[in-house]
């Protein structure tokens, strides 16, 4: 009884020993082939809005306009004198104009780098998260095989002290010469 016991016993576990090892592999090949992930910056897509320059360069042009007909009522003196200075307002309004859309760019800028900073760190995260848990799984499969193994191991040597394999002295599984050298002490 003692010895179909054991026999089932370490066939049991030489089952989960392989079955383990495969688990094993399959993780291993979950983590060759794992999936990095892609996400999208939204901050890629803003757009520099022109629309309060377009309405503000209208508005100054007509403006302009305006004050050049005015002065063309007032005589040739009264545009000699006025116009450089109209002229100045115009080119001023133009700069900050300019600045103001260039700052623009430059917060969408920034607003994009720190959309791939945080979309960097949100993938380093979830990476390392999904890849520690994987071979987490993998070392507690390799552990399970070694232990099966280990178990199948005693079993099979607590059933050769048994004698299943000859008479205690001799074992069918070794050579004649090996058996003789393992009895001799020179194995």
């Amino acid at each position: 009884m003692a010895v179909g016991a054991g026999i089932v016993s370490t066939g049991i576990d030489l089952f989960k020993t392989v079955d383990q090892s495969i688990k094993a592999k399959n993780i291993e090949d979950r983590i060759a082939d794992f999936d990095r992930q892609t996400l999208v910056n939204p901050a890629r897509d803003i757009q520099i809005s022109t629309l309060a320059s377009d309405q503000e360069t209208e508005a100054n042009l007509s403006r302009f306009a305006t004050s050049v007909e005015a002065l063309q009522r007032g005589g040739q003196r009264a545009i000699a004198g006025t116009l450089p200075r109209l002229s100045e307002g115009n080119i001023l309004l133009q700069n900050q104009i300019s600045k103001d859309l260039s700052d623009q760019d430059i917060r969408r800028s920034f607003a994009i780098a720190r959309g791939e900073k945080n979309i960097q760190n949100i993938i380093e995260k979830r990476e390392g998260d999904a890849l520690l848990g994987l071979g987490q799984e993998l070392q507690n499969k390799r552990q399970g095989a070694q232990d099966s193994f280990g178990s199948a191991f005693g079993s099979f040597l607590a059933l050769d002290r048994l004698g299943l394999f000859g008479d205690g002295e001799t074992n069918p599984l070794l050579s004649s010469e090996e058996q003789e050298a393992i009895n001799r002490g020179f194995a």
